[in-house]
């Protein structure tokens, strides 16, 4: 017993003196013992089973959803969903962080340190500390601490502030990093700066973001070379690999020159815009300013790649746009102008409007507060749009983020499109729990027998692929039906208001897209 004790002791020891840091072999993830909390921003975030964009998606995470965050590879964020690890992109969450309110007795551990206006390094310079001097720590916004300076409130970066006698955790409060993008505007260089380091020690990561792992550290006066320079952070080599350091805490005397600009790895592409409308910007980078948009289905030549990013010429200028919401069009896409189209497939020379229900200032059903209708269809929508793409069918769509757009709109849209049929995404609701299955309405004013036969073959496959019960189609009297100039369906593959539902509808969102395209399918043989 006296073993056993002592062995429970020597653990609990362990745990406190020794940080429970580990890093996954096959990703390459950093993961901690503080599980951080984060929301999504984006109206539908991919889930994918590795950190990188090429990976399968696995899922998607509405706006407005709390994930825990276990861990960070690169631009990804390691999170826990459905019983395992998988990854999201920092770039849609916004972090909470761990430790708001730190207050406490600093001591200054740079020889020089800058105070500014605000939480970051874009905010003024509103004067400085050197080392060895004692701050009060008032309060902790993402890697900052606030402390009083000449009668007014002003932030220092935490990791050059030691905390003693905090009243909350000391160290970094834990957020996310001082880049708000976390995507990397990464110039390479042609020949290398110079600098050295003006901090008492610095520290040196293995990605330019303060949640990154520490590979190692400089002391003050050190020489460094740096080799290209992404948003806040240098490039340098550290026992002979890329690693990073804080552009705040360097003095340089040599800036790395380019070969090129933007750092964009040369490309000769064309693509096109699958979002509503995607904002042109002045650098890979989120926080850039915005100098432009362009429209759905709007073609633009491709002339290079910087991470997640596409360079585009803007007004005669390079400019950047994200990767995520352009498709990169093959040879015979580009030329035809066929935006949605792969060329082969059963649906070869169909068009298809894709109508998400709801969005934007109407979420639709709610439940639980958090689960929205409008998130719900709009997920579906996209996971039906790559099915029926795969199929050969050009796709157009009413909204592809989370707008409003009118039922009005909606049908004119769709009427000028050209499309062979309208299809409506929407997920059931009712006062009843007991409530449950798959339904399809249909439009009876116009075409009525072959939208009536459109939603026979889509219910078909919903409730045998799902295993949903039959609640049959029924002739809706709905503006969006009525009024289309096309064969029309309007789908409720399920109720969020039943629990057995609202898991398949969250979790089993591949499979009712494939219900659908195969119901689709059908009806075009």
């Amino acid at each position: 017993m006296k073993k056993y004790l002592l062995f429970i002791v020597l653990a609990v020891i362990g745990l406190l003196i020794f940080p429970l840091y580990f890093v996954d072999q096959d990703t390459g993830s950093v993961y901690a013992n503080e599980i951080r909390e984060g929301e999504v921003t984006a109206s539908s975030l991919n889930v994918r089973d590795r950190a990188t964009t090429s990976s399968a998606v696995i899922g998607g995470i509405p706006r407005g959803t709390k994930v825990s965050i276990t861990g960070s590879s690169g631009d990804f964020y390691a999170i826990e969903y459905r019983n395992r690890t998988a990854y999201v992109h920092s770039s849609y969450i916004k972090v909470h962080s761990a430790s708001q309110q730190v207050t406490g007795k600093g001591t200054i551990t740079a020889s020089s340190l800058h105070v500014r206006s605000g939480p970051s390094v874009r905010h003024p310079i509103i004067g400085g500390f050197r080392m060895g001097q004692t701050v009060n720590v008032t309060g902790s916004s993402n890697d900052w601490y606030k402390i009083r300076i000449n009668n007014r409130d002003g932030y220092v970066f935490s990791d050059f502030v030691r905390i003693s006698g905090s009243s909350g955790s000391s160290g970094s409060s834990g957020s996310s990093s001082e880049s708000s993008s976390g995507e990397s505007n990464s110039v390479t260089g042609s020949e290398p700066g110079a600098g050295n380091v003006t901090a008492s020690r610095l520290n040196v990561r293995s990605q330019p973001a303060t949640t990154s792992s520490i590979v190692g550290s400089l002391w003050m006066g050190s020489s460094i070379q740096l080799i290209s320079k992404s948003g806040d952070w240098y490039e340098i080599r550290h026992n002979g690999r890329k690693a990073f350091v804080h552009g705040n805490f360097v003095n340089v005397s040599k800036e790395p020159s380019s070969s090129s600009s933007s750092g964009a790895t040369a490309l000769n592409s064309k693509g096109e815009i699958t979002a509503s409308s995607l904002n042109i910007r002045s650098a890979a980078t989120t926080s850039s300013s915005i100098v432009g948009s362009y429209r759905q289905g709007q073609q633009v030549n491709l002339t290079g790649q910087s991470g997640e990013w596409y360079q585009v010429n803007h007004n005669n200028r390079s400019a950047f746009i994200h990767g995520n919401f352009v498709k990169v069009l093959s040879h015979n896409e580009a030329s035809s102008g066929n935006s949605g189209s792969s060329g082969s497939g059963s649906l070869k020379g169909k068009t298809i409007f894709i109508d998400p229900g709801h969005g934007g200032r109407d979420p639709g059903a709610v439940v639980r507060s958090t689960i929205y209708e409008s998130h719900i269809a709009l997920s579906i929508s996209q996971k039906l749009k790559s099915e029926l793409e795969r199929e050969g069918a050009k796709i157009v769509m009413s909204r592809t983020g989370d707008q409003t757009v009118s039922r009005t709109a909606r049908v004119n849209q769709a009427n000028q499109s050209g499309a062979d049929i309208f299809v409506s995404v929407h997920a059931n609701a009712f006062t009843v729990p007991s409530a449950n299955g798959s339904e399809v309405y249909y439009s009876g004013a116009r075409f009525s027998n072959e939208s009536r036969r459109l939603a026979q073959g889509v219910q078909t496959h919903l409730v045998n692929d799902l295993g949903t019960a039959d609640r049959g189609i029924k002739e809706g009297r709905i503006q969006v039906l009525q009024t289309a100039t096309m064969p029309a369906i309007l789908i409720e593959p399920a109720f969020m208001t039943n629990q057995s539902d609202l898991h398949i509808l969250q979790n089993r969102q591949d499979d009712i897209a494939k219900a659908i395209s195969k119901g689709i399918e059908a009806y075009f043989e």
